[in-house]
């Protein structure tokens, strides 16, 4: 599978290879930098994947972000 262009603020990115919607976050101070990535939803596949699902995801990588 080809995947486009990835920029830097990119937050859902990729359709793995089990039609998984996946979400990578990169966040850093200086020049360390740390960069997750898991599926969005689970198991479920895209087609059922729902608003929820998307923000599940963003409240619970958010929080690192706002703990500071």
């Amino acid at each position: 599978m080809e995947e486009a262009p990835r920029s830097a603020d990119e937050l859902l990115d990729i359709v793995d290879e089990q039609d998984r919607v996946v979400g990578r976050t990169t966040r850093g101070r200086g020049r360390r930098m740390v960069s997750t990535e898991r599926a969005i939803g689970g198991s479920a596949p895209v087609a059922d994947l729902t608003e929820e699902d998307v923000l599940a995801y963003l409240l619970e990588e958010i929080v690192p972000f706002v703990e500071r």
